[in-house]
């Protein structure tokens, strides 16, 4: 039980830092749904993200913006 409790903390750890290392990357994305507010997406390297308008279905480019732990938000160009 410790075991697991360490490697789930030290898998968020990893993937905030990842999250906050991508704010100002340019990025593909691919839509995967729109969800109330705001469409979500996957980037090339399975980063979710929030997107700040619904592009449509496909693939499109998007920069980054922010990092809040373990997703990020992105604004599509």
């Amino acid at each position: 039980a410790r075991r697991s409790e360490v490697m789930r903390g030290m898998d968020k750890e990893l993937r905030t830092r990842f999250a906050a290392s991508s704010v100002g990357s340019r990025r593909r994305v691919l839509v995967e749904e729109k969800g109330g507010v705001r469409s979500e997406a996957v980037t090339d390297h399975f980063l979710r993200v929030g997107l700040d308008r619904d592009p449509g279905r496909g693939l499109h480019w998007a920069v980054i913006t922010g990092a809040d732990a373990v997703s990020a938000s992105a604004r599509i160009i």
